[in-house]
């Protein structure tokens, strides 16, 4: 039995230190499925808007108003059509629905916070009529964009990284 214990404890120490010392890339996780705990990562807009039954919440504020998930849907569904208003809603909700999921939200900064503030009490369409110039968004709008596309130092949902292949050359150079 201790013999077994040894070895459980050499493979597990070995593991760890292949991860301690691997690069980032090849430490990728592959996420679960959706529904399936907290994940750290984060979905795009048009996943959001065709999966309601994952969301992790069914309300959601955006600057001082909050919306249900009948509204929310709506919002995702409306053409911009140069509204920015709808525009900077929409990638909102997939990063506030992807940080309710158990992303980190740390990448962002201050943008969730920026981008509430700018959103004020203006009610997005087609729940109300509020606006806002592409222009004035457009930096937010991006950076949003950038997060919920996986782009911003939390991978997105599905994304995996394949396996490398270590040769004893490669192990050694971790030593050198």
């Amino acid at each position: 039995m201790n013999l077994l214990r040894h070895r459980l404890f050499a493979l597990v120490l070995a593991a760890a230190v292949a991860v301690a010392f691997a690069p980032a890339a090849a430490r990728a996780l592959t996420i679960a499925a959706p529904g399936v705990g907290k994940q750290d990562c984060t979905y795009t807009i048009g996943y959001w808007k065709t999966h309601p039954d994952q969301w992790p919440t069914t309300t959601l504020t955006l600057g001082t108003i909050t919306y249900n998930a009948t509204q929310l849907q709506l919002i995702l569904n409306q053409p911009v059509q140069g509204n920015g208003l709808v525009s900077l809603s929409q990638q909102l909700i997939a990063a506030k629905l992807s940080v309710a999921q158990g992303a980190d939200s740390v990448p962002l900064g201050t943008t969730i916070t920026q981008a509430d503030a700018l959103i004020a009490n203006k009610v997005c369409p087609p729940v109300g009529i509020g606006t806002l110039p592409p222009g004035q968004v457009s930096a937010l709008v991006a950076t949003l964009d950038n997060y919920n596309n996986g782009l911003l130092g939390v991978p997105h949902c599905g994304s995996t990284t394949t396996a490398r292949v270590s040769s004893w050359g490669s192990i050694k150079s971790f030593y050198r």
